[in-house]
């Protein structure tokens, strides 16, 4: 069996477990924007809010036999900004940009009149720098922060 053959299904309430636990797992939040661990009933709320909000698109990605991960899509004013992670039990095993790939093309078919599809990530999340890179993504600007406290 081809390991990217991939499909994609809407989230639901009802992957809830699966998401808490990917979005939860100590490497994914190691190079998320927010690295604290949530609480069940924080997500719960995220996920019926998400679910609820037209302009945020959460697809389940996954193969025959695998829930491979997540691609997030929003829409922010006039551009999208994409967002993905992985099962973690897949690190490093190539799916990351296929991923990337398939929601580019979720873009194009579903957001015909966005010019530019964006993703964010932290400086040192060299694996995810690649991932997109690999995926077509150029780098476009960086963001310089001063900690105050």
């Amino acid at each position: 069996m081809n390991k990217f053959n991939f499909k994609f299904k809407k989230a639901e309430m009802t992957d809830a477990e699966l998401l808490f636990a990917w979005r939860n797992n100590i490497k994914a939040r190691q190079y998320s924007f927010n690295k604290t661990e949530l609480e069940y009933t924080e997500h719960i709320e995220w996920l019926k809010n998400s679910l609820a909000n037209k302009n945020r698109h959460i697809l389940i990605i996954e193969n025959d036999e695998l829930k491979i991960g997540v691609l997030r899509i929003d829409i922010i004013n006039d551009k999208l900004e994409v967002s993905i992670y992985l099962n973690p039990e897949l690190y490093g095993q190539g799916y990351g940009a296929k991923i990337l790939e398939m929601g580019i093309e979720y873009a194009k078919e579903n957001f015909p009149e966005a010019d530019e599809l964006e993703g964010k990530i932290m400086i040192d999340n060299v694996a995810s720098q690649k991932v997109f890179l690999k995926a077509g993504f150029i780098e476009k600007y960086k963001v310089m922060a001063y900690k105050l406290k």
